[in-house]
Protein backbone atom coordinates (compact mmCIF):
# COMPACT_ATOMS: atom_id res chain seq x y z
CA UNK A 1 0.00 0.00 0.00
CA UNK A 2 2.88 2.06 0.91
CA UNK A 3 4.26 2.27 -2.74
CA UNK A 4 1.04 2.24 -4.04
CA UNK A 5 0.59 5.66 -3.17
CA UNK A 6 4.30 6.95 -4.14
CA UNK A 7 4.37 8.68 -7.25
CA UNK A 8 6.35 6.55 -9.16
CA UNK A 9 3.65 5.27 -11.55
CA UNK A 10 5.37 3.32 -14.47
CA UNK A 11 8.18 1.49 -12.11
CA UNK A 12 5.40 0.79 -9.02
CA UNK A 13 5.86 -3.24 -9.99
CA UNK A 14 9.63 -3.17 -10.19
CA UNK A 15 9.68 -1.42 -6.96
CA UNK A 16 7.40 -3.55 -5.33
CA UNK A 17 9.51 -5.95 -6.08
CA UNK A 18 12.75 -4.88 -5.12
CA UNK A 19 11.34 -4.38 -1.53
CA UNK A 20 9.49 -7.97 -1.47
CA UNK A 21 12.90 -9.25 -2.29
CA UNK A 22 14.94 -6.83 -0.09
CA UNK A 23 12.57 -7.49 2.96
CA UNK A 24 12.11 -11.27 2.08
CA UNK A 25 8.46 -10.83 1.31
CA UNK A 26 5.83 -12.68 -1.15
CA UNK A 27 6.01 -11.17 -4.38
CA UNK A 28 2.02 -11.91 -4.82
CA UNK A 29 1.36 -10.29 -1.82
CA UNK A 30 3.22 -6.55 -2.67
CA UNK A 31 2.26 -6.96 -5.75
CA UNK A 32 -1.20 -7.06 -5.36
CA UNK A 33 -0.69 -3.93 -2.88
CA UNK A 34 1.18 -2.10 -5.17
CA UNK A 35 -1.76 -2.84 -7.96
CA UNK A 36 -4.35 -1.32 -5.88
CA UNK A 37 -3.43 2.24 -7.60
CA UNK A 38 -5.26 1.58 -10.95
CA UNK A 39 -8.37 3.29 -11.53
CA UNK A 40 -10.71 3.86 -10.43
CA UNK A 41 -8.52 4.15 -6.60
CA UNK A 42 -5.61 5.38 -8.40
CA UNK A 43 -6.78 9.08 -9.34
CA UNK A 44 -8.62 9.66 -5.88
CA UNK A 45 -5.26 8.43 -4.15
CA UNK A 46 -3.49 11.32 -6.04
CA UNK A 47 -6.16 13.52 -5.08
CA UNK A 48 -5.66 12.42 -1.62
CA UNK A 49 -1.86 12.96 -1.63
CA UNK A 50 -1.88 16.20 -3.22
CA UNK A 51 -4.50 17.53 -1.01
CA UNK A 52 -2.31 16.39 1.98
CA UNK A 53 0.60 17.96 1.12
CA UNK A 54 -0.73 20.90 0.13
CA UNK A 55 -2.16 20.83 3.98
CA UNK A 56 1.07 20.09 5.59
CA UNK A 57 2.88 23.21 3.83
CA UNK A 58 0.31 25.71 3.52
CA UNK A 59 -1.63 25.04 6.29
CA UNK A 60 -4.60 24.58 4.44
CA UNK A 61 -6.82 22.22 2.20
CA UNK A 62 -6.27 23.64 -1.78
CA UNK A 63 -9.13 25.31 -3.70
CA UNK A 64 -10.15 23.93 -7.22
CA UNK A 65 -8.74 27.54 -8.34
CA UNK A 66 -5.46 27.01 -7.67
CA UNK A 67 -4.80 24.12 -10.09
CA UNK A 68 -6.18 26.32 -12.76
CA UNK A 69 -3.92 26.92 -15.68
CA UNK A 70 -4.16 30.01 -17.55
CA UNK A 71 -2.23 31.07 -20.30
CA UNK A 72 0.09 28.51 -21.23
CA UNK A 73 1.87 28.50 -17.28
CA UNK A 74 1.53 25.18 -16.45
CA UNK A 75 5.05 24.67 -15.76
CA UNK A 76 4.74 26.84 -13.14
CA UNK A 77 2.03 25.09 -11.63
CA UNK A 78 4.02 21.79 -12.26
CA UNK A 79 6.62 21.68 -9.84
CA UNK A 80 4.81 23.00 -6.30
CA UNK A 81 2.08 20.13 -6.93
CA UNK A 82 4.55 17.24 -7.72
CA UNK A 83 6.32 18.64 -4.18
CA UNK A 84 3.04 18.85 -2.66
CA UNK A 85 2.22 15.26 -4.31
CA UNK A 86 5.41 13.92 -3.52
CA UNK A 87 4.79 14.83 0.48
CA UNK A 88 1.43 13.65 0.99
CA UNK A 89 1.73 10.24 -0.79
CA UNK A 90 4.57 9.42 1.87
CA UNK A 91 2.09 10.43 4.71
CA UNK A 92 -0.34 9.10 3.14
CA UNK A 93 1.15 5.93 2.22
CA UNK A 94 2.19 5.08 5.78
CA UNK A 95 -1.04 5.53 7.02
CA UNK A 96 -2.95 3.57 4.41
CA UNK A 97 -0.06 1.27 4.66
CA UNK A 98 -0.79 1.03 8.83
CA UNK A 99 -4.36 0.38 7.96
CA UNK A 100 -4.58 -2.20 5.81
CA UNK A 101 -1.82 -3.87 7.69
CA UNK A 102 -4.48 -3.93 10.84
CA UNK A 103 -7.30 -5.02 8.85
CA UNK A 104 -5.45 -7.90 7.65
CA UNK A 105 -3.95 -8.85 10.80
CA UNK A 106 -7.35 -8.09 12.42
CA UNK A 107 -9.30 -10.56 9.45
CA UNK A 108 -6.42 -13.42 9.29
CA UNK A 109 -6.23 -13.62 13.31
CA UNK A 110 -10.59 -14.02 12.82
CA UNK A 111 -10.12 -16.99 10.37
CA UNK A 112 -7.39 -18.77 11.84
CA UNK A 113 -9.70 -18.95 15.45
CA UNK A 114 -12.45 -20.33 13.23
CA UNK A 115 -12.49 -24.62 14.45
CA UNK A 116 -13.38 -26.71 11.59
CA UNK A 117 -16.72 -28.24 12.11
CA UNK A 118 -16.38 -31.29 13.21
CA UNK A 119 -18.51 -34.40 11.01
CA UNK A 120 -20.93 -35.63 11.74
CA UNK A 121 -20.89 -39.92 12.49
Amino acid sequence: MFIANLPVYGIQTLVGLFVARRFHLHPASVLAGVNIAVPPIGPLMIAIGIALGHLILHGSLPHLQTYHVTGGQWHALLVPTLIEWCIGSVVFGIFSGAISFAAMDFLLRMVSDVKPAEESA
